[in-house]
């Protein structure tokens, strides 16, 4: 069974007295270690969020001009669709 860094720290921190400064500093050193991976992790994981974020963003913007052009268009046509009259057939 694997123990975790942190129950380490606490083993070792009981097991030691006063005496043992040079361990704790280890300790410490090894769990600072430990946070700077996480944080480091955190980050590229941040700046992979933020690359796909910018893409999607960038998606909406080339695809918002045409769309307003086709709405243009359905307005234009409506507009002309207007100056028609349909009517009906006696059967």
């Amino acid at each position: 069974m694997a123990i975790s860094s942190r129950d380490f720290e606490v083993g070792l921190a009981r097991s030691c007295s006063s005496s043992c400064p040079t361990i704790a500093i280890v300790v410490a050193a090894v769990a600072s270690h430990e946070q700077a991976s996480a944080v480091g992790q955190i980050n590229k994981v941040v700046e992979k969020v933020d690359q796909i974020t910018q893409r999607n963003a960038a998606g909406a913007a080339e695809l918002a001009s045409p769309a307003d052009g086709l709405a243009s268009q359905a307005r234009a046509l409506q507009d002309v669709m207007r100056r028609f009259t349909v009517s009906r057939a006696s059967a």
